[in-house]
Protein backbone atom coordinates (compact mmCIF):
# COMPACT_ATOMS: atom_id res chain seq x y z
CA UNK A 1 0.00 0.00 0.00
CA UNK A 2 2.56 2.29 0.58
CA UNK A 3 4.60 1.63 -2.13
CA UNK A 4 1.10 2.00 -4.25
CA UNK A 5 1.03 5.49 -2.88
CA UNK A 6 4.52 6.77 -3.27
CA UNK A 7 4.18 5.96 -7.21
CA UNK A 8 0.78 7.68 -7.20
CA UNK A 9 1.83 10.96 -5.83
CA UNK A 10 5.29 10.95 -7.75
CA UNK A 11 2.23 10.20 -10.89
CA UNK A 12 0.64 13.08 -9.76
CA UNK A 13 3.59 15.34 -9.51
CA UNK A 14 4.36 14.44 -13.02
CA UNK A 15 1.11 15.53 -14.26
CA UNK A 16 0.97 18.95 -12.58
CA UNK A 17 5.14 19.49 -13.64
CA UNK A 18 4.09 18.65 -17.21
CA UNK A 19 0.48 20.81 -17.18
CA UNK A 20 2.51 23.90 -15.82
CA UNK A 21 4.52 23.67 -18.58
CA UNK A 22 2.33 23.44 -20.89
CA UNK A 23 0.38 26.13 -19.37
CA UNK A 24 3.85 28.16 -19.64
CA UNK A 25 4.72 27.50 -23.18
CA UNK A 26 0.92 28.16 -24.31
CA UNK A 27 1.13 31.81 -22.31
CA UNK A 28 4.86 32.30 -24.13
CA UNK A 29 3.22 31.61 -27.54
CA UNK A 30 -0.20 33.60 -27.02
CA UNK A 31 1.94 36.63 -25.67
CA UNK A 32 3.94 36.05 -29.21
CA UNK A 33 1.32 35.54 -30.67
CA UNK A 34 -0.51 38.90 -29.36
CA UNK A 35 2.94 40.73 -29.98
CA UNK A 36 2.58 39.95 -33.45
CA UNK A 37 -0.31 40.95 -34.08
CA UNK A 38 0.27 44.15 -32.34
CA UNK A 39 3.22 45.07 -34.85
CA UNK A 40 1.20 44.53 -37.93
CA UNK A 41 -1.47 46.64 -36.58
CA UNK A 42 1.30 49.34 -36.12
CA UNK A 43 3.10 48.35 -39.79
CA UNK A 44 -0.51 48.46 -41.62
CA UNK A 45 -1.39 51.77 -39.35
CA UNK A 46 1.63 53.64 -40.44
CA UNK A 47 1.12 52.64 -44.19
CA UNK A 48 -2.59 54.02 -44.63
CA UNK A 49 -1.47 57.35 -42.92
CA UNK A 50 -2.42 61.03 -44.65
CA UNK A 51 -0.43 63.48 -45.23
CA UNK A 52 -3.62 65.38 -43.76
CA UNK A 53 -2.70 63.43 -40.34
CA UNK A 54 0.68 64.29 -40.14
CA UNK A 55 1.05 67.28 -37.47
CA UNK A 56 1.79 70.47 -38.85
CA UNK A 57 4.26 71.32 -36.43
CA UNK A 58 6.41 68.41 -37.44
CA UNK A 59 5.98 69.62 -40.98
CA UNK A 60 9.28 70.97 -42.49
CA UNK A 61 8.30 74.76 -43.18
CA UNK A 62 10.34 74.83 -46.28
CA UNK A 63 8.73 71.88 -48.03
CA UNK A 64 6.89 72.52 -50.94
CA UNK A 65 4.21 70.03 -52.23
CA UNK A 66 5.52 69.02 -56.20
CA UNK A 67 3.32 70.49 -58.65
CA UNK A 68 0.89 68.23 -61.45
CA UNK A 69 0.77 69.27 -64.40
CA UNK A 70 -2.67 71.54 -63.89
CA UNK A 71 -0.59 73.77 -61.58
CA UNK A 72 -0.98 77.55 -62.57
CA UNK A 73 2.00 79.48 -62.26
CA UNK A 74 -0.06 81.51 -59.63
CA UNK A 75 -0.35 78.17 -57.51
CA UNK A 76 2.96 77.22 -57.89
CA UNK A 77 4.55 80.67 -56.82
CA UNK A 78 2.90 82.17 -53.76
CA UNK A 79 2.35 86.05 -54.85
CA UNK A 80 4.26 87.89 -52.13
CA UNK A 81 2.08 90.05 -49.72
CA UNK A 82 2.60 93.49 -47.73
CA UNK A 83 4.18 91.77 -44.98
CA UNK A 84 6.99 89.87 -46.98
CA UNK A 85 10.39 91.29 -46.58
CA UNK A 86 10.96 91.40 -50.18
CA UNK A 87 8.70 94.12 -49.94
CA UNK A 88 9.66 96.34 -47.18
CA UNK A 89 11.76 98.68 -49.48
CA UNK A 90 10.48 100.40 -52.65
CA UNK A 91 12.64 99.82 -55.48
CA UNK A 92 14.47 102.46 -56.92
CA UNK A 93 12.71 104.38 -59.64
CA UNK A 94 14.38 106.22 -62.53
CA UNK A 95 14.38 110.40 -62.41
CA UNK A 96 11.47 111.88 -64.21
CA UNK A 97 12.78 112.91 -67.54
CA UNK A 98 11.20 116.62 -69.10
CA UNK A 99 9.46 116.32 -71.75
CA UNK A 100 11.33 118.69 -74.68
CA UNK A 101 9.13 121.83 -74.91
CA UNK A 102 7.87 121.85 -78.93
CA UNK A 103 9.43 125.02 -80.67
CA UNK A 104 7.22 127.94 -81.24
CA UNK A 105 5.42 127.27 -84.48
CA UNK A 106 4.18 131.17 -85.64
CA UNK A 107 0.28 131.02 -87.19
CA UNK A 108 -0.50 133.60 -89.78
CA UNK A 109 -2.81 136.67 -88.32
CA UNK A 110 -6.74 136.30 -89.27
CA UNK A 111 -9.40 138.88 -88.38
CA UNK A 112 -11.51 138.96 -85.51
CA UNK A 113 -14.65 136.94 -85.54
CA UNK A 114 -17.92 138.46 -84.85
CA UNK A 115 -18.05 137.24 -81.34
CA UNK A 116 -14.58 138.19 -80.78
CA UNK A 117 -15.58 141.80 -82.49
CA UNK A 118 -18.08 141.70 -79.55
CA UNK A 119 -16.06 140.66 -76.91
CA UNK A 120 -13.20 143.14 -77.86
CA UNK A 121 -15.51 145.94 -78.05
CA UNK A 122 -17.12 145.28 -74.32
CA UNK A 123 -13.02 145.38 -73.31
CA UNK A 124 -12.21 148.70 -74.75
CA UNK A 125 -11.57 151.00 -71.61
CA UNK A 126 -13.72 153.90 -73.27
CA UNK A 127 -17.75 154.18 -74.07
CA UNK A 128 -16.75 156.55 -76.85
CA UNK A 129 -14.38 154.52 -78.35
CA UNK A 130 -14.89 152.71 -82.21
CA UNK A 131 -13.75 149.26 -83.15
CA UNK A 132 -12.04 149.49 -86.52
CA UNK A 133 -13.34 146.45 -87.99
CA UNK A 134 -11.18 145.14 -90.82
CA UNK A 135 -8.57 146.41 -88.80
CA UNK A 136 -8.42 144.07 -85.78
CA UNK A 137 -6.80 140.80 -85.88
CA UNK A 138 -5.92 137.67 -83.80
CA UNK A 139 -2.05 137.36 -83.40
CA UNK A 140 0.12 134.41 -81.92
CA UNK A 141 3.50 135.55 -79.99
CA UNK A 142 5.93 133.33 -78.86
CA UNK A 143 6.41 135.26 -75.43
CA UNK A 144 2.53 136.93 -75.04
CA UNK A 145 0.67 133.58 -76.56
CA UNK A 146 -2.17 135.15 -78.05
CA UNK A 147 -3.29 137.98 -78.28
CA UNK A 148 -5.97 140.18 -80.07
CA UNK A 149 -4.72 143.39 -82.03
CA UNK A 150 -7.49 145.95 -81.76
CA UNK A 151 -7.51 149.36 -83.68
CA UNK A 152 -9.71 151.88 -82.13
CA UNK A 153 -10.49 155.59 -83.10
CA UNK A 154 -11.31 157.49 -79.72
CA UNK A 155 -12.13 161.33 -81.34
CA UNK A 156 -9.69 162.36 -83.78
CA UNK A 157 -6.74 159.76 -82.49
CA UNK A 158 -5.91 156.22 -83.34
CA UNK A 159 -5.25 154.00 -80.08
CA UNK A 160 -3.92 150.59 -80.91
CA UNK A 161 -4.58 147.98 -77.74
CA UNK A 162 -3.59 144.26 -77.28
CA UNK A 163 -6.18 142.24 -75.54
CA UNK A 164 -5.44 138.83 -73.85
CA UNK A 165 -7.98 136.22 -74.01
CA UNK A 166 -9.77 136.98 -71.14
CA UNK A 167 -10.56 140.78 -72.00
CA UNK A 168 -7.55 142.23 -70.05
CA UNK A 169 -5.45 144.61 -72.13
CA UNK A 170 -2.17 143.71 -72.30
CA UNK A 171 -0.78 147.00 -73.74
CA UNK A 172 -1.72 149.82 -75.79
CA UNK A 173 0.83 150.64 -78.01
CA UNK A 174 2.61 153.94 -78.23
CA UNK A 175 1.02 156.57 -80.98
CA UNK A 176 2.65 157.98 -83.89
CA UNK A 177 4.28 161.74 -81.62
CA UNK A 178 4.33 163.04 -85.22
CA UNK A 179 0.47 162.33 -85.73
CA UNK A 180 -0.38 163.83 -82.21
CA UNK A 181 -1.95 167.33 -83.71
CA UNK A 182 -3.04 166.25 -86.67
CA UNK A 183 -6.62 164.55 -87.33
CA UNK A 184 -7.34 160.71 -87.98
CA UNK A 185 -8.62 160.72 -91.56
CA UNK A 186 -8.61 156.60 -91.26
CA UNK A 187 -7.04 153.74 -91.13
CA UNK A 188 -5.28 152.75 -94.04
CA UNK A 189 -3.36 149.17 -93.43
CA UNK A 190 -1.44 146.39 -91.05
CA UNK A 191 1.24 143.87 -91.42
CA UNK A 192 2.19 141.39 -89.16
CA UNK A 193 5.77 140.48 -90.14
CA UNK A 194 9.64 139.71 -88.63
CA UNK A 195 11.56 142.74 -89.64
CA UNK A 196 14.62 142.42 -86.95
CA UNK A 197 15.13 138.30 -86.47
CA UNK A 198 14.82 138.09 -83.36
CA UNK A 199 12.25 135.12 -83.69
CA UNK A 200 9.92 136.75 -81.62
CA UNK A 201 7.03 137.02 -84.18
CA UNK A 202 5.32 139.36 -85.36
CA UNK A 203 6.41 143.26 -86.02
CA UNK A 204 4.04 145.61 -87.25
CA UNK A 205 3.52 147.94 -89.87
CA UNK A 206 0.70 150.57 -89.73
CA UNK A 207 -0.33 152.92 -92.25
CA UNK A 208 -2.76 155.75 -91.56
CA UNK A 209 -4.25 158.70 -92.92
CA UNK A 210 -4.54 161.96 -91.54
CA UNK A 211 -5.48 165.76 -91.92
CA UNK A 212 -4.17 168.88 -90.43
CA UNK A 213 -7.49 170.80 -90.76
CA UNK A 214 -5.47 173.94 -91.26
CA UNK A 215 -4.59 176.04 -94.16
CA UNK A 216 -5.28 175.83 -98.23
CA UNK A 217 -4.30 171.66 -98.67
CA UNK A 218 -5.77 171.13 -94.59
CA UNK A 219 -8.43 168.66 -95.55
CA UNK A 220 -6.27 166.68 -98.47
CA UNK A 221 -5.15 163.24 -96.43
CA UNK A 222 -1.64 162.11 -96.28
CA UNK A 223 0.06 158.76 -95.17
CA UNK A 224 1.61 158.13 -92.09
CA UNK A 225 3.92 155.25 -91.50
CA UNK A 226 4.47 154.10 -88.19
CA UNK A 227 6.57 150.86 -87.23
CA UNK A 228 6.28 148.54 -84.09
CA UNK A 229 9.01 146.23 -82.73
CA UNK A 230 8.01 143.28 -81.01
CA UNK A 231 10.08 142.89 -77.48
CA UNK A 232 9.25 139.85 -76.67
CA UNK A 233 6.02 140.51 -74.18
CA UNK A 234 6.25 144.47 -75.28
CA UNK A 235 6.15 146.88 -78.89
CA UNK A 236 8.21 149.77 -79.05
CA UNK A 237 8.50 152.18 -81.61
CA UNK A 238 11.09 154.40 -82.81
CA UNK A 239 9.99 158.24 -84.21
CA UNK A 240 12.95 158.92 -86.82
CA UNK A 241 12.39 155.17 -88.49
CA UNK A 242 8.59 156.25 -88.49
CA UNK A 243 9.37 160.14 -89.70
CA UNK A 244 11.83 158.70 -92.41
CA UNK A 245 9.15 156.71 -94.24
CA UNK A 246 6.43 159.27 -93.34
CA UNK A 247 8.57 161.64 -95.45
CA UNK A 248 9.38 159.07 -98.10
CA UNK A 249 5.74 159.45 -98.90
CA UNK A 250 5.38 155.67 -98.72
CA UNK A 251 1.42 154.59 -99.77
CA UNK A 252 1.83 150.89 -99.45
CA UNK A 253 2.84 148.68 -96.88
CA UNK A 254 5.19 146.68 -99.48
CA UNK A 255 6.90 149.97 -100.17
CA UNK A 256 7.26 150.30 -96.63
CA UNK A 257 8.79 147.04 -96.06
CA UNK A 258 11.33 147.60 -99.10
CA UNK A 259 12.79 150.87 -97.52
CA UNK A 260 12.95 148.97 -94.02
CA UNK A 261 15.17 145.75 -95.28
CA UNK A 262 16.98 148.39 -98.21
CA UNK A 263 17.37 151.24 -96.86
CA UNK A 264 16.97 151.04 -93.54
CA UNK A 265 18.62 147.26 -93.01
CA UNK A 266 16.00 145.41 -91.19
CA UNK A 267 16.41 141.89 -91.58
CA UNK A 268 15.69 139.19 -92.79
Amino acid sequence: MGQSRGIATRLNIRRFMMRHLVLTRFAIAAIATLSLLTGCNQADTAEVSTPAEVSTETASPTATPEASGNTSPADAAPTPTADSPTNTTAAPTAAPVSAPQPEFEYQPPRLLTLAELNWAEESLPYTDQDLIIDQSFWLDTRDMGEVAFVATQIGDDLELLLLLPHGEISQVLPPNEDAASWILWGMKAVTFLELDFDGAEPDIIVLADYITGVGPTGSEPFTVATVYLNQGDYFTTDPSVNRYLTDRNVQTLAEAEDILRNELDFLP
